[in-house]
Formats: structure tokens, sequence, C-alpha cells
């Protein structure tokens, strides 16, 4: 695999660890993400109860549950990254969506995503 110079690897499919598939991974619990504008960065959840209106041109959705970060954990750019503990085995915690004015980060729990899609990560041995 090429990686360019900005890039990191924060781990394989195959190194994680059970999934967190409860929506509500514990407050100030250690987490990172690899993303496009931040790269690695390092924070806590510091909020597992946040709403966000997402304005679209069709319309607004209001998304209930979803997590919030530390301050200066994500940026512009940065939707789509996986969100993974940093307290030693990697597990999948949550998807980055947005952030806020403080460039904390908005994410949504793992298990509503892959539950949503019908789908498991390879080797998880959780479920």
């Amino acid at each position: 695999m090429r990686r360019g110079p900005a890039s990191s690897v924060i781990g394989s499919l195959a190194d994680f660890q059970r999934v967190y598939y409860d929506c509500k991974p514990p407050n100030f619990m250690d987490v990172m993400k690899l993303a496009r504008t931040t790269t690695l960065t390092h924070g806590v959840i510091k909020g597992v109860n946040a709403k966000v209106r997402v304005d679209f041109p069709g319309g607004a959705a209001l998304l209930v549950g979803q997590l919030e970060t530390s301050d200066n954990f994500g940026d512009n750019g940065d939707s789509g990254a996986l969100m993974v503990t940093d307290d030693g085995p990697t597990r999948p915690v949550a998807m980055v969506i947005g952030g806020t004015g403080t460039c904390a980060a908005l994410a949504t729990p793992i298990g509503r995503i892959l539950s949503r899609c019908n789908v498991r990560i390879s080797g998880d041995r959780g479920r």
C-alpha cells in the first residue's frame, strides 16, 4: 500500500478487538482517528447524547444520540474517518460526521452504522 508523507497506520482490521456496538461508549473514553485534514489526532469522548441538526438543500435532519469529542479533534474534510479507541487494543467506536466551532468532532456510533447497513466488521468476535 502506498502512503503519502502525512499518512499513518493506526491498525488493521485484523487488529480490531470487540466493536463498540453499544450506542453509548463511556464519557472520557480515549479515542483517536486518522483523517484527511487533521491526520492523526487523539482526544476523548466528552458527550454521548449530542443532538445535531444537519441542513441539506432539500430540508434538514435531526441526528440524536451522537458522540462529541474534545476540542481540536476534527475539522472540515474529516467526515467519514473511523474513530477508534486509544487505550491499547484498537476498537471501532464511531464515524466522524461533522464538527463544531471549536473543532470538536461529532460522530455517529459505529453500532448504528453497522446495523443500518446490515454489515459487520470482518474478524469481529463480539457478535
